[in-house]
């Protein structure tokens, strides 16, 4: 009874474990595979099943047991290794093991099965390079798994490898892959295992086909330069395969997107571009224009898919809510059908002035200066203002940035600089593909953003006027070229106005007595460590503003008027001062003594 019982809880628990858990989320739960993968192992009621985003990985992988671990889109969610000594994923002795909807792009070795079971490889491109070996799986017939020993290559594409797979073990079951341009597809070392329904196409080796083979028949990928490994409309690959598609339902295909574990999402649409067509149509309007998605589901003679249109013009990015296209009677999206260009018609731009920016500084240099001004809404682009008498006599034209640095100019002139804004009517779009299903989750991801001006430009008034003076900036005597003033380290940058006056002073009192010329040498000769050791520490550079803050007046001073003329207030304020220091102190001691 009380045995029962036990049973009873442990089976409770367990349905309780499974209906609170959820998939594990890369990089959003963990930023790593590996640390998911770890993360159940150590605690199980997390689940079982590893939901990996989109992106690009550098990991070498130790999968354990009663794991899966699945990619959010086969052609876009890629593993590459951290490690080329070990395999890129590798399992030794465990069970309920899956793994699918991945490219794997790097390394000598991609997947290392040893002594495992109820292993399945399913939906993947293996697409590494002539030196990969796809997927290896050795077996030792004295392993306890040995007797439950099954692993299940479904539905893979292997395309340019040395070997696709290697295997020891008549129970492996290879079906529904495509083999092309491999150097051997299968070498299994004399256990044939299950081979069926596979795809082989100009490997150079000849290896086992097995049965129900698709053989020197290019399987017509869309495209394989961005690892789209979807299937044309003509693919001999098209329902050869065994079982049915998750995504139509009709026979299986043949490759990584066929079968009950297929990524359903189409590729997403490549090569959008949009231009400005109102001269041509008459009233504000953009054509966009794309190129086509070739999969045979979306690109097809008789049942094509569909493509949608989003667009924006008040801010980048999801979600585009334009709503004046076609005189406001088609907001986004806009489904569109089956072409690859549509006009957007009687736009209604808006088009407003931007607020003039502020000129924050200018840094000095050899023969340049570079402005920094501070942004401001709704400005598409800036013009840096400049000349010798004032800011009106050149214009450059330097894009959507708050910083820009000109050069060509005169040591020794001084230049007045403003900024002025540029705001013009901005439209922001992106094109979906759709497959022919009319399953409104069988579509791509939104393509990149594509940008486009239309309308005049607007400009806003100038900004404040700063003036420069740019120089050379040579350390007397010269310094290596690691070397760092002391000061610079404290401030940050070299052209501040505290240490472009303590350069001032060096150059005119310093350097014009052979005393002074003692020192500056002496200071560059052994400076540089500890401007090095200064520029590291930020705590360490503010107290050392706080020690040079009286030398910087003193050399502002000193920049300004006569050395005689400084001396004679700092003289002055000495005088004025100690008599009033003595008066303090000895009133302090009365007080003390009362």
């Amino acid at each position: 009874m009380r045995l029962m019982a036990f049973f009873l809880i442990v089976i409770m628990q367990w349905f309780v474990v499974q209906a609170y858990a959820q998939d594990v989320d890369v990089p959003d739960d963990y930023d790593t595979i590996q640390k998911a993968i770890d993360a159940i192992a150590e605690n199980p009621a997390l689940g079982n099943v590893i939901v990996v985003d989109v992106g690009t990985y550098e990991e070498n992988l130790t999968l354990t047991s009663n794991i899966t671990l699945r990619g959010k889109e086969a052609a876009r969610t890629i593993i590459n290794v951290e490690d080329e000594n070990i395999p890129l994923l590798q399992m030794s002795q465990v069970t309920n093991v899956t793994i699918q909807n991945f490219t794997f792009a790097e390394g000598d070795r991609a997947i290392e099965v040893l002594d495992s079971s109820n292993v399945l490889i399913s939906n993947n491109v293996f697409n590494g390079g002539n030196d990969m070996v796809g997927v290896t799986i050795l077996s030792d017939p004295a392993s306890n798994l040995n007797s439950n020993f099954a692993i299940d290559i479904l539905n893979n594409t292997f395309f340019d490898l040395d070997r696709a797979i290697v295997h020891n073990d008549e129970a492996v079951t290879i079906q529904n892959n495509i083999f092309s341009k491999n150097e051997l597809a299968i070498d299994s070392d004399g256990a044939f295992g299950v081979v069926s329904y596979n795809c082989f196409f100009d490997n150079n080796q000849p290896s086992a086909r097995g049965t129900n083979t698709v053989i020197d028949d290019d399987p017509l990928f869309v495209n394989t330069l961005i690892r789209d490994f979807h299937l044309r409309e003509g693919s001999p690959c098209i329902d050869q395969g065994f079982g049915n598609d998750i995504i139509d339902d009709s026979d299986a295909d043949m490759g990584a997107y066929g079968g009950q574990l297929a990524d359903v999402l189409p590729y997403p649409v490549q090569a959008v571009s949009a231009a400005d067509i109102t001269a041509e149509v008459g009233s504000s309007s953009l054509e966009v224009s794309w190129g086509a998605n070739n999969a045979y589901l979306v690109t097809h003679t008789t049942q094509p898919g569909r493509y949608v249109i989003e667009y924006d013009s008040d801010r980048s990015g999801p979600p585009y809510n334009g709503t004046d296209a076609e005189g406001g009677t088609q907001p986004s999206p806009i489904d569109v059908g089956n072409v690859t260009a549509f006009r957007l018609t009687d736009l209604s731009p808006n088009q407003v002035e931007p607020s003039a920016p502020v000129l924050s500084s200018l840094d000095l240099g050899n023969g340049q200066f570079t402005a920094n001004w501070t942004a401001v809404s709704p400005a598409t682009s800036y013009n840096v203002h400049y000349g010798l008498n004032d800011t009106q006599e050149q214009q450059v034209a330097v894009g959507n940035v708050t910083s820009y640095t000109v050069t060509g100019l005169a040591n020794g002139a001084t230049y007045h600089v403003a900024i002025s804004a540029v705001s013009q009517p901005t439209y922001y779009i992106v094109v979906t593909a759709y497959d022919s299903t009319g399953n409104n989750d069988h579509k791509s991801a939104v393509s990149e953003e594509e940008v486009v001006t239309l309308g005049s430009e607007l400009s806003s008034e100038l900004s404040n006027a700063l003036t420069v003076i740019p120089e050379m900036t040579q350390a007397f005597p010269p310094l290596p070229n690691d070397g760092c003033f002391i000061a610079t380290a404290a401030y940050g940058f070299y052209s501040v106005p505290q240490v472009q006056a303590l350069r001032d002073f060096r150059d005119h009192y310093l350097l014009t007595n052979e005393w002074g010329r003692v020192f500056v040498e002496f200071y560059y000769r052994y400076s540089p460590p500890l401007a090095a050791y200064i520029a590291e520490r930020p705590a360490l550079r503010t107290g050392v503003r706080i020690v040079l803050a009286p030398f910087v007046v003193v050399a502002s001073l000193l920049k300004q008027f006569h050395f005689a003329m400084v001396f004679f207030f700092a003289l002055l304020i000495a005088v004025i001062g100690w008599p009033l220091f003595r008066r303090q102190k000895y009133i302090n001691i009365i007080k003390q003594q009362l």
